[in-house]
This record gives structure tokens, C-alpha cells and sequence, in this order.
């Protein structure tokens, strides 16, 4: 979604009447539907030449925003470079579902007099995320929302929600707990999966309880994608015996070679996503050229339920050159607890 933001527009009185000058910036924020916390693309036209702006968010693109978010230097024609983004890290809607709101370009002295050199519109909307998306039945999730209505609203937390076909202000699903929001519409909750749930797939949504001011009526949903949460066997009580599946050990970044001394080293980065403390063993299987095996090491990675940990395998032994390293978790059992990575190292 674009916005053309008109900048001056001068009069001069000559010989030949009035002229008219008008110069237009175009600025294009992408998606045009973002995310409270998430970052957005900026791109656009029509800026004064290698020219300092500062970027602001506003509900008025006649009128910068209170903070300045980012810097950005304009081209040497003028253009936004390539590449930038912006993050609103905290910031209330009106409308979860969808507020219209402004990325604001002032050059500083501009900025100080309250003045807009050009607008981008985009529609921000509130959201939620999981410190984990699998757990077992009775298993303790973290959820953490941006975007939230800031007036006194107060959402409940649905598991498994499912929306009335006739009423759209009515639904299916087990409230788990509530969520308030500060000031700048952040929050978060910890919320049980329900004991004796199957093992499946299922949605979870914020629904109203207690209207804010200009938020959406008592019993609307208000994420447009809400998070879900997938339910392995097992207790959310055990010591990590019902963790037996590839979701167990998610990877967190990218893997990457290192050195430990004098040694070549794989570091990896794994989140336990069992509802209980898991002792894993890594494995790092060495592929030379051909794709045959040549060597692989081990490293134990005992984490807690929702911890994170680094684990570095050592590769010894092997001539000068190139390999690719598979990476993946196992329980001391030898059951697959993640899915395989790689990342390709050299001697």
C-alpha cells in the first residue's frame, strides 16, 4: 500500500502568472499488513539527494511520529536504500485486527518543527507468538502479544478455538488463561495445554473479555493469524520421557564452523521443546566430496524444558579441504529428537 505524500507546494509571482511547483515523494511499505514487532520493508522515491532522514511512526502522516525509530540517507537519486526495514517494537492499535498508521521521513531540523518530508501508510495489527509450539497435555506455554489494545482491554487466551458459523462473535474452545496489556500494548501469559488433550494440531486465539477503549466489542477474536500448538503423547508433567518426536530439538539460527584451541568445531544451537529436562547427544557425520562418510563426532546437550543450548563437536583427523557436516539430536536411547541440518566446514 502506497501513499503519495504531497511536500511544498509554492506560489511565485512572475511576468507569466502564477506558477505552481509541486514535488512528490512515493514511499511503498511492505507487506502493507505488518505486525506490531516484526520488521517492514520501506522503498520510494522522490527524497532530496543523499539527504539524512529521520523515521518515525505516527496515526498522521502530516505529523512525525514521538520517536524516531531509524535513520535512513537517501540516494544519490534521491531513492530509499535498498534494503531498509523498520520495526515498531511496542505500540498500541485502535483496531487489533488492523490500524492504519504512517512511516513518517523528516529530515532532523524538519523533525524538529514537526514536519513530514513523506509518508508510507501500512495497517499494523496486534499478534502472538509461543515460546513453543509443541507440547504434551498439561505442558506450560509462554505466550507473549504486541499490538493489544492499551485501554484497559483484557483478552482471554482460547485453546482450540473454533469460530461460530452464524455469529462471529461466538465460538468453541477452552479459555486457558488472560492476558493484560501495558501501556504501549505489550503483554504476556503462561497458559497449561488442557490435561487429557489428544495429540494434534490446535489453533489458539485471543478473544475479548473486557473492552478497551475504540478496541473490538467483548467476544471478537482479534489476531488475524493466531499461533497453534501442536500436542505430542505423553504428560506435561514427565522428565522428558514423552519426547519422541523431531519437534523435540528445534534449531535455533544457523549452525556454523568454529575452533576450540586448535581444533576444527561445529557450534549448533538447539531449544528444547519437551515438557520436561532432555539429555540429547548431537551428532556431527562428516561427508567428504563424494558424499561418503569419513568421520562424525558427538557432543551431550542436556537442556531444560524450553531452554536453549550451544553444543560443539569436535572434527578431527581429516586432510586439508572441504566437507559437509549433517547435524542432527538423538536421545541417549538413540530415538530421533530433531530434523537434520547442515553446514559445510574446511581444514
Amino acid at each position: 500500500m502506497q501513499l503519495l505524500h504531497q511536500l511544498a507546494a509554492q506560489s511565485l509571482a512572475t511576468a507569466y502568472g502564477d506558477l505552481v511547483f509541486a514535488y512528490t515523494a512515493t514511499l511503498t511499505v511492505s507487506p502493507s499488513v505488518g505486525y506490531v514487532g516484526t520488521s517492514q520493508a520501506i522503498s520510494g522515491t522522490g527524497l532530496a539527494a543523499n539527504t539524512l532522514y529521520d523515521v518515525s511512526y505516527s496515526a498522521n502522516p502530516a505529523l512525525p511520529g514521538t520517536t524516531v525509530l531509524a535513520t535512513v540517507t537517501s540516494t544519490a537519486t534521491g531513492t530509499v536504500p535498498s534494503g531498509t526495514s523498520i520495526v515498531v517494537q511496542q505500540a498500541a492499535t485502535v483496531n487489533e485486527k488492523g490500524t492504519i498508521r504512517y512511516f513518517d521521513f523528516s529530515t532532523p531540523t524538519h523533525y524538529t518543527n514537526n514536519q513530514v518530508d513523506a509518508s508510507g501508510q501500512t495497517v499494523l495489527a496486534a499478534s502472538a507468538v509461543l515460546n513453543t509450539t509443541v507440547r504434551a497435555a498439561g505442558g506450560s506455554i509462554s505466550m507473549t502479544a504486541d499490538g493489544l489494545n492499551n485501554a484497559g482491554a483484557v483478552y482471554g487466551i482460547i485453546f482450540n478455538y473454533q469460530q461460530g458459523q452464524l455469529n462471529a462473535n461466538t465460538y468453541t474452545g477452552t479459555q486457558v488463561g488472560a492476558i493484560l496489556p501495558n501501556n504501549l500494548g505489550h503483554a504476556t501469559s503462561t497458559f497449561s495445554v488442557p490435561a487429557g488433550t489428544a495429540p494434534g494440531t490446535y489453533p489458539v486465539q485471543l478473544v475479548v473479555t473486557a473492552a478497551g477503549v475504540g478496541g473490538l466489542a467483548v467476544g471478537n477474536n482479534i489476531l488475524n493469524v493466531g499461533p497453534s500448538v501442536t500436542v505430542t503423547s505423553g504428560t506435561g508433567t514427565g522428565t522428558g520421557s514423552s519426547c519422541n518426536s523431531t519437534a523435540c530439538y528445534a534449531v535455533t539460527g544457523t549452525p556454523s564452523q568454529t575452533t576450540l584451541g586448535s581444533n576444527v568445531a561445529v557450534q549448533i544451537t538447539y531449544t528444547n521443546n519437551s515438557n520436561g529436562p532432555v539429555t540429547a547427544i548431537v551428532y556431527a557425520v562428516v561427508h567428504n566430496s563424494l558424499g561418503q562418510t569419513v568421520a562424525y563426532s558427538t557432543a551431550t546437550l542436556p537442556l531444560a524444558s524450553g531452554a536453549s543450548g550451544t553444543a560443539y563437536p569436535i572434527i578431527f583427523g581429516l586432510p586439508s579441504g572441504s566437507y559437509s557436516v549433517t547435524l542432527f539430536v538423538t536421545s541417549t536411547t538413540g530415538v530421533a529428537l530433531s530434523t537434520t541440518s547442515t553446514v559445510s566446514v574446511s581444514f
